[in-house]
């Protein structure tokens, strides 16, 4: 017989297991639980609620997705996430859905659960019914990657033949026959997250911009998702005179200072490059916002429904310049960075750029 002191371990072990494989049952868009769960340990009632569980939050978003992209024709993802139909193979009759969400840098990610979910892909048929975590790529960037299949209702009865009797995993089908959904579907997972690295492009490692994706990892979970595929690079074309005298350029990863309310206050490194006795006076730079583009193409002006400012220019705790533009001279500032607020609706970059003055 176990002590009571063991009894609030046993309990967290219970409810623990609970939300890892009952979760889909807290996670209508509605925020009505399908299922009611209610615990005490001597007579104090244990709150379970999926706000608790920042891992098991990124799974119940990417579900509450699949089941859009599954029932409304039309039905555009978030950018924070990713949208499949499987099998990859459109001759192949459709087996289901595949919603991937990438999030915060797994390392931040609080974890209440014993158990680390990162970089898996939750099986699921109906109804609301988690089968297994299928291990898949991690993040090549550390971001906190969540991912949910749900299978079509026209072929869960080939799903769930395949399952053993603990119903904790599926059994692809051998042989030669014409209709393998699990198989398919499997492998269309598998294919969907692999992580395929690029060589660089040798104009754009000369980037100066720093991607939203570095800015997510670091910030706190109400931030969690913010992407944006071809974010981490922008292409810069100066002259060959403006190059050699001065240079500035974003240098490494954005960095949070502060959020109030929807918005958030981040500053961008810089790395200002000085031509020896070249004359700082006759020089200005400005700093110009963009907002990533949802599909990685790029980034283009804010407007007023995605807003974002230039603050100004900081050097540790000093405020080096206000406003978009700095003179010269001011770039000798050692740790110069520049300071952007802006909504957290947005992905943000921040281009650079210079004007030598007549």
């Amino acid at each position: 017989m176990e002590s009571n002191e063991d009894l609030p371990a046993i309990m967290d072990s219970i409810r623990d297991a609970t939300m890892t494989w009952a979760w889909p049952h807290f996670a209508a868009a509605s925020s009505e639980a399908s299922i009611r769960f209610a615990y005490s340990v001597d007579g104090a009632l244990l709150p379970l609620e999926i706000d608790h569980y920042p891992q098991i939050q990124q799974f119940a978003l990417a579900f509450r997705e699949a089941a859009r992209v599954q029932t409304e024709d039309g039905y555009e993802p978030s950018w924070q996430a990713e949208a499949y139909s499987l099998p990859l193979d459109t001759k192949r009759p459709r087996t289901g859905v595949l919603v991937t969400r990438r999030a915060l840098q797994a390392e931040s990610m609080e974890r209440r659960l014993s158990r680390d979910l990162n970089a898996t892909v939750a099986l699921m048929r109906g109804p609301r019914f988690v089968v297994r975590y299928e291990k898949v790529d991690p993040d090549p960037h550390g971001q906190y990657l969540a991912g949910v299949f749900l299978a079509d209702p026209a072929v869960e009865d080939d799903f769930a033949r395949s399952e053993p009797v603990t119903h904790d995993s599926w059994a692809r089908e051998h042989g030669a026959r014409k209709l393998r959904p699990v198989a398919w579907t499997l492998d269309s997972i598998r294919t969907a997250t692999t992580v395929r690295l690029q060589a660089p492009d040798p104009e754009d490692s000369k980037s100066s911009i720093g991607g939203v994706a570095h800015l997510s990892r670091t910030l706190a979970e109400n931030l969690m998702g913010f992407t944006g595929r071809g974010a981490e690079k922008q292409r810069r074309t100066q002259g060959t005179r403006s190059r050699v005298e001065l240079s500035v350029t974003v240098n490494g990863d954005p960095s949070p200072v502060g959020t109030d309310g929807d918005e958030i206050v981040v500053d961008f490194p810089l790395a200002v490059r000085i031509r020896p006795g070249a004359d700082l006076s006759r020089w200005k730079v400005m700093a110009d916002p963009r907002v990533v583009a949802e599909a990685g193409g790029g980034a283009t002006k804010t407007d007023v429904d995605t807003p974002a400012e230039i603050i100004g220019w900081v050097a540790g705790d000093d405020v080096v310049a206000s406003g978009a533009v700095i003179d010269g001279p001011k770039l000798k500032a050692e740790g110069l960075k520049v300071r952007v607020v802006h909504t957290r609706r947005a992905a943000i970059t921040v281009q650079i750029s210079k004007e030598a003055l007549a």
